[in-house]
């Protein structure tokens, strides 16, 4: 019995008969790969706002090669990519690169979705179990709700007034990036609060100088993790309640 190491092996063959007669040397090549290809998924993100994203992942087999058979879409040899289950003949794979590439061209639903990919090398190994990969579609942008920041121009006779803004994002959710919130009075921003079981906004004029009569802007900005931006303004007037009396 002889031991093969990994990868390529070199023998030569030497003999001859009873009579005397020299066998001609042969020198034989036998390789060794027990290893399977490794598969690493590089897009989408795991978290994502494109309803079609572009899904890519690496093959690589660094042995005997990923069996990619005759050719492309539907034609890999042993490659397979499935999207929830449900098997996929239009992707590409470059065997020179080793990256597969798939650009997805119907809407998917937004929430949770699963790319698996199933391969072999040439000699037949391959992993127990597909490569699975998970991503999450959000295509809506949160909403905020104060009446500061809607079309009509509100009037109050507080000069340093409360703010609670309350934040929703429409499920399924990837949700509230709250280190993306910019809240702001007449362009200057303010330090505000941010309560995450309420998911509200907080912010109380009282903390600094009262504000001063008449017109303001006030703004908001915020997205969530996938990226998907509100933005809104609106204006409100501070009168003087004692000129009204």
């Amino acid at each position: 019995n002889v031991q093969l190491q990994e990868e390529l092996n070199l023998f030569t063959l030497n003999g001859g008969d009873r009579i005397g007669n020299v066998y001609e040397r042969v020198e034989v090549q036998t390789y060794l790969d027990v290893h399977p290809p490794v598969v690493d998924f590089t897009s989408p993100d795991v978290i994502t706002n494109t309803p079609q994203p572009t899904i890519t992942a690496s093959i690589i087999d660094a042995g005997s090669g990923v069996n990619v058979g005759g050719g492309n879409n539907g034609r890999n040899g042993a490659l397979r990519l499935f999207i929830d289950r449900n098997q996929i003949n239009g992707f590409e794979f470059n065997a020179e690169t080793g990256v597969l590439t798939y650009q997805v061209d119907q809407d998917l639903n937004d929430g949770s979705h699963v790319v698996a990919i199933s391969s072999a090398d040439i000699l037949g190994n391959s992993p127990q179990q597909p490569e699975m990969y998970t991503f999450f579609i959000d295509t809506h942008a949160p909403l905020a709700a104060h009446r500061f920041l809607d079309d009509e121009v509100d009037e109050i006779g507080n000069s340093s007034p409360e703010l609670t803004i309350g934040v929703f994002d429409i499920r399924p959710s990837s949700g509230l990036d709250s280190t993306s919130i910019i809240l702001s009075i007449d362009g200057q921003v303010l330090e505000h609060e941010w309560n995450e079981v309420e998911k509200s906004i907080y912010y109380d004029f009282r903390i600094g100088a009262p504000l001063d009569l008449g017109l303001h802007e006030l703004s908001l900005i915020i997205d969530d993790n996938a990226g998907n931006r509100f933005e809104a303004s609106g204006e409100f007037t501070i009168a003087d309640i004692q000129d009204k009396e």
